[in-house]
């Protein structure tokens, strides 16, 4: 009989079981993962089905797979299938992979047919593309509005157009809206023709004039070459408070007070002397102003106020009252004469009006009071206090970051001379002489330093870290230290240029002169104690934090502490016990010291062998990484040398890339513009390559991930740029090296764990008085609330540090 013939005489044979086949599809399927739900013009996105007969046969036609598509010219195909008989349990492949060309929904369908009279479709995929293809001209939002805006109060916002085409833009137009009031943008240079190669702008203030809507936008529309659009926009959230609100003018509280020798005119003069007020109808209806009064604590003693007429800073009175309609303002303004006032004398100003909602109504009054000092001037030099609440000694150091001028040309005042030829800030030494080293003995009383001002940078007075040495031996200048040394070995502030041994907990700083200082504990290197920076106001009263969280609070606030920023290191999970840094050990293996262990600790030593330990920190993936003579299998634990290309989806990164490229958030190769290291940056004006945009590292909204969030808030940037639904990141980061820092962030909201996790982790703060130099001093405590870090659940026995 031929084979044809017995192929036939089986199907008959069979017609009875084939239902039941049929009923189990006769050729399964299975596909590895499926499209994203949001997917981004001009990017590869891949996706691989598996065909298997379930037929007992080898089949009689061969098997074809059909293709639907929208946007069809989208997608390409490598089919494996097609054409194929398939024996009983053999398996193809098809490979389907999409470029989307533009915004919109993408779907596609694979058939089952061929093989039989039958037509079996299996499930449709869909995505959908947002954003527009990397074009030659786009818009960026270059300042955002602030999170939150008050009524009546004006918050800046600017906007650039680029043109990185080869050819002039004509036909330009450029139409600002927003959402209340008409458009105020104080100055816009886009002009009718936008030159190659050029960037235009937009500035301009935002006022709120009511509370609705709560979310208040700003936008920008470029036309040109008619008909042609690209849109930018910005937005802020407004304070659902109704009836009048007060504020000081330029500032959350009340500046400190100069002592100048006569009353200064409003607007506040540079000393400060003079105090605004204003106060908003934030609504919902018309108010009635009586009774505007502002006063000092000391009027009747040796500091008169004068409060400024109404033709020069009082703007609430009127008679019989002052009509205010919904997000209308007056203000109120006065002047200290503190001549004859001591240095150091406490003030109160207060400033209050009655308001009624019908005119000669019952009358609610508002006011706004605060203290602070008169003083004759600011301290020019920072002082930075060093607290141990360790139960362990440590050895403090500092780092200056490098600085303006070379060795060769002779380091300028403030800058020392480094080994490698360039100039550090200098690294001062403690302020008690009988200090002979930087130690700092648990429990044992604050120790301090000053940072000088000098003529070397006009804006930067000194920029660098601080850490500390733990298990050091030895003086300033011999000696060893187990943790954190520098090239002094711990005894004293480290040499020029030479950093901290890692993994090592750092306080960072870069200290304006006449700005706002910013300052962050950083753990991208790893951890080994919790350090916590908390500014000090030079004047009292200290300045409270905005509701930003970022401005003038605790970086790595303590476990005690509520609110944001809590940090708590012994609640601290890795994603594996190899993330744990222990002392050295040789066993191979962790079976001798399992979880439940209160003694041990299961990591990598200082030499990378994995086994049992006392407890000496955490590495993070991107030192270990990093490091040299680092075991393959340990590299492979932690994906080192993981190709990207290797991943999905793939067609981001040039080859030769690792995940540890990605882990050090390198500028992608081929492009010397840094700011694409991180998503959180916008694109300026120079020909990038359209990949290249997609290769960044990080940008996470952290206050939206489950365990992070409570401890930080949607003021700081985000992800999702406006006019953008989702978050532009990149999903390979998000997939294999988010979580190598997540667990970081969780242990510590307020941390700078990665590179460019500058949004929840960076704090500002300077003094408010204006003209005068920048003055906050601050306290780096080390282990607060004496909060080693040791992991829950082990005793001291298992303490390597002390």
């Amino acid at each position: 009989m031929s084979s044809i013939f017995k192929a036939i005489f089986y199907i008959i044979l069979l017609l009875p079981s084939f239902d039941v086949l049929a009923a189990k599809n006769p050729v399964a399927w299975q596909l590895n993962q499926s499209f994203p739900g949001v997917t981004y013009p001009g990017r590869t996105y891949t996706v691989t089905y598996t065909f298997t007969s379930q037929l007992p046969f080898t089949m009689i036609k061969p098997l074809v797979i059909q293709k639907n598509a929208s946007s069809a010219s989208d997608f390409s195909y490598t089919d494996e299938c097609t054409g194929s008989r398939l024996s009983p349990n053999q398996s193809c492949t098809v490979q389907i992979t999409l470029v989307p060309a533009a915004a919109g929904n993408e779907s596609v369908q694979l058939v089952i047919a061929g093989y039989s009279n039958d037509s079996v479709p299996v499930p449709t995929l869909t995505t959908q593309v947002q954003g527009s293809s990397v074009s030659n001209v786009y818009g960026t939002v270059t300042q955002n509005l602030p999170g939150s805006l008050g009524v009546g109060i004006a918050g800046n916002y600017a906007f650039s157009f680029s043109n990185r085409s080869s050819s002039d833009l004509t036909l330009v137009s450029l139409t600002v809206s927003q959402t209340k009031g008409s458009p105020a943008y104080t100055s816009a240079n886009c002009g009718s023709t936008i030159k190659a190669g050029t960037t235009c702008t937009v500035n301009g203030s935002y006022t709120p004039s009511s509370i609705s809507p709560n979310l208040q936008t700003v936008s920008a529309t470029l036309n040109y070459d008619s008909g042609k659009t690209v849109a930018v926009s910005t937005s802020t959230s407004i304070p659902q408070t109704t009836g009048v609100v007060a504020s000081f003018i330029g500032s959350e509280s009340l500046p400190g007070i100069t002592a100048p020798t006569t009353p200064a005119a409003y607007p506040p003069a540079p000393l400060g002397s003079s105090v605004g007020v204003l106060f908003t109808n934030a609504g919902p209806g018309t108010v009635y102003i009586t009774s505007p009064s502002i006063t000092s604590s000391l009027q009747s003693t040796t500091a008169p106020f004068t409060k400024f007429p109404s033709s020069n800073g009082d703007s609430c009175t009127a008679a019989p009252y002052l009509t205010l309609n919904v997000g209308a303002a007056c203000q109120l303004a006065g002047s200290l004469n503190t001549s004859s006032t001591p240095s150091g004398t406490e003030v109160t100003v207060t400033a209050q009006v009655n308001y009624a909602t019908t005119p000669g109504g019952t009358p609610t009054t508002v006011s706004l009071a605060s203290t602070t000092n008169v003083i004759s001037s600011l301290p020019t030099a920072r002082t930075i206090t060093f607290v141990n609440h360790c139960g362990f000694d440590v050895w403090y150091s500092m780092n200056g970051a490098i600085a303006p001028g070379s060795c060769s040309g002779g380091c300028p005042a403030g800058t020392s001379c480094g080994s490698d030829g360039h100039c550090y800030w200098t690294n001062y030494p403690p302020l008690a002489s009988a200090v002979a080293t930087n130690k700092l003995i648990s429990g044992g009383s604050p120790v301090s330093q000053t940072i000088p001002v000098t003529s070397t940078d006009p804006t930067v007075q000194w920029s660098g870290n601080f850490s500390a040495s733990l298990g050091c031996t030895g003086n300033q200048t011999a000696g060893s230290c187990v943790q954190a040394a520098c090239s002094n070995q711990g005894g004293a502030s480290c040499a020029p240029g030479k950093g901290f041994s890692q993994p090592a907990t750092q306080a960072e700083f870069t200290m304006l002169l006449n700005g706002a200082d910013s300052y962050d504990v950083e753990t991208i290197n790893g951890f080994h104690i919790p350090i916590s920076i908390t500014p000090v106001y030079s004047v009292s009263p200290s300045v409270a934090a905005v509701p930003n969280n970022y401005t003038c609070n605790i970086a790595a606030a303590n476990p005690a502490a509520s609110g944001f920023g809590v940090c708590d290191w012994s609640s601290a999970s890795p994603p594996s016990s190899y993330y744990n840094w222990v002392t050295s050990n040789n066993n191979g293996g962790c079976g001798s010291c399992p979880s439940s262990s209160t003694t041990q600790v299961c990591g990598l030593d200082s030499s990378f062998n994995y086994g049992c330990g006392k407890f000496l920190g955490y590495w993070s993936a991107d030192e270990v990484c990093g490091s040299a003579n680092v075991p393959a299998a340990i590299k492979t634990v932690f994906g080192c040398n993981t190709s990207l290309a290797s991943l999905n989806p793939t067609g981001f990164f040039p080859s030769g890339y690792t995940l540890y490229d990605l882990m050090a958030c390198p500028v992608p190769k081929n492009d010397p513009n840094a700011t694409l290291n991180s998503c959180y940056k916008t694109y300026p004006s120079q020909d990038v390559p359209a990949n290249n945009q997609l290769q960044c590292c990080g940008c996470i909204d952290w206050w939206t991930v489950s365990g992070i969030g409570s401890n930080s808030n949607s003021n700081t940037t985000s992800c999702t740029k406006p006019g953008q639904a989702t978050p532009q990141t990149d999903p390979i980061w998000n997939s294999y090296i988010q979580s190598t820092v997540a667990w970081m962030k969780k242990a510590c909201p307020s941390a700078y764990v990665y590179p460019f996790d500058d949004v929840t982790s960076t704090f500002t703060c300077t003094n408010t008085l204006n003209g005068l130099p920048n003055s906050t001093s601050y306290v780096i405590t080390f282990c607060p609330n004496n909060n080693t870090g040791l992991p829950a659940g082990k005793s001291g026995s298992a303490e390597g540090r002390g």
